[in-house]
């Protein structure tokens, strides 16, 4: 009883702490189309949004670059600007769709199991003043989505979301 004990803790550990330093190293392309890479990923459902649209202050780099991205752990329900201080305070920034992509070309499963977003690329719904929408991978045994999650503090996003973070 005691091993299997020590063995449940030390793999939950390591869980713990996979998700409390998980850095990854991936390229990211910035002169791609972005509904090129989309398409290339092979999503089952995308929500039919142009992703193109986000908020242009937002994504300022060009060419081939190597990034690395860190995982944040965000709580089940949530505030834009609380997540985004949180990555900040880290030493990194939110990632765009273009590392959020890239994240998933290196890892296409990953989202299957935990939903990951990318809060550096910020669409509005119905024009300049509408609520935030969040570019989200998600998905499970049989899909993966490419899908625009509300940014409201109010609505619950199941068991808490990951969001990718990039180093500054």
């Amino acid at each position: 009883m005691k091993k299997f004990f020590l063995s449940f803790f030390s793999i939950a550990l390591k869980k713990l702490i996979f998700f409390i330093t998980a850095k990854i190293k991936i390229e990211v392309d910035y002169s791609e189309n972005l509904d090129q890479l989309i398409l290339e990923r092979g999503f089952s459902k995308t929500d039919g949004i142009d992703f193109n649209k986000c908020e242009p202050t937002l994504i300022n780099k060009t060419g081939k670059k190597v990034v690395i991205v860190k995982i944040f752990k965000l709580r089940n329900y949530y505030d834009y600007e609380k997540a985004v201080k949180k990555i900040e305070r880290s030493g990194y920034a939110p990632s765009t769709m273009y590392e959020l992509l890239a994240f998933d070309q290196k890892m296409p499963d990953f989202q299957r199991k935990n939903p990951v977003a990318a809060f550096g690329h910020v669409l509005r719904k119905n024009g300049d003043n509408g609520p935030r929408l969040i570019p989200c991978l998600w998905g499970d045994n049989s899909s993966r989505s490419l899908i625009a999650k509300e940014s409201n503090p109010c609505l619950l996003w199941g068991n808490g979301i990951l969001c990718l973070g990039v180093k500054k």
